[in-house]
């Protein structure tokens, strides 16, 4: 991904499927891709599960050095055009609500739908 850091992610499910859902952990430092269950998703289905930077799997674990909003977006993008995929169904909780309406707004047409729980929006926009 750059600048040292490495991304864990699973593609799991039906590869026929050209728009899987993606995923990703809703906190920093916790992880999702690492401890998916596959008896939580059905088969039928195409997801694509990862842990963002500094979380899980991936590494460097809790690093917040090149750990910014753009650069989680550019990794959503990498792991996109890398698994070849032109858009996908995203579904995220708390702070992977947020990221995933920013990289909808980032880029027009590559997210077919979103389901969001938990919105997270940052600590300037709580009372």
């Amino acid at each position: 991904m750059g600048n040292g850091h490495e991304l864990y992610w699973v593609d799991w499910g039906n590869q026929d499927i050209k728009n899987p859902i993606f995923t990703c952990t809703g906190d920093r430092g916790k992880a999702l891709a690492s401890g998916h269950s596959t008896s939580s998703t059905r088969p039928r289905q195409r997801v694509v599960f990862h842990d963002q930077r500094g979380s899980g799997r991936s590494t460097p674990f809790a690093s917040t050095k090149h750990n910014t909003t753009a650069d989680l977006l550019s990794d959503i993008n990498q792991l996109k055009q890398h698994l070849g995929f032109e858009t996908v169904f995203s579904i995220r909780k708390f702070l992977g609500s947020t990221l995933s309406l920013l990289y909808a707004i980032a880029n027009p047409g590559a997210v077919e739908k979103n389901a969001h729980r938990g919105n997270f929006p940052g600590p300037r926009c709580r009372r």
